[in-house]
């Protein structure tokens, strides 16, 4: 299991929060991460969202989700959102992440039309189901 998520939260009596970020931001700490959005929103009042990435050794696509997540739920509730301390290599992970693309809805269809060798076991489990052939009558 990975190592916790170093970091540090302090707010200021005027609603300016600071998260302050080191270590690793990757796949494997993805699941500390996101509570973080919730820590900082639910339990603080922002009116700004200080990001310091000075400390981040390490930064993957799904830190960048993070971070992308982050701003936008400081967006949604109208907090004014800065990130510090990003170095070219960071900067270029962190534009990978196309917000606009996560936020719309998928084009592909909800129900995939299923193949006859699903339909025929479908068939053998619900009987029902079976298609009937039926042939013209002689006597039509």
């Amino acid at each position: 299991m990975p190592d916790t998520i170093p970091y540090d939260i302090k707010e200021t009596g005027t609603g300016i929060i600071t998260l302050t970020l080191s270590g690793r931001m990757d796949l494997e700490r993805f699941g500390e991460l996101i509570p973080l959005v919730d820590t900082i929103f639910d339990s603080y009042t922002p009116s700004r969202l200080s990001v310091d990435m000075t400390g981040v050794d390490y930064l993957d696509s799904s830190g960048a989700l993070f971070i992308v997540r982050l701003e936008d739920e400081a967006r949604a509730r109208s907090v004014a959102f800065a990130l510090s301390g990003l170095s070219r290599e960071k900067m270029g992970i962190l534009s990978l992440i196309d917000g606009e693309s996560l936020a719309t809805p998928s084009l592909a269809t909800k129900e995939r039309p299923t193949g006859i060798v699903a339909q025929l076991g479908a068939g053998t489990i619900q009987p029902s189901r079976m298609f009937m052939i039926s042939y013209p009558s002689a006597e039509s």
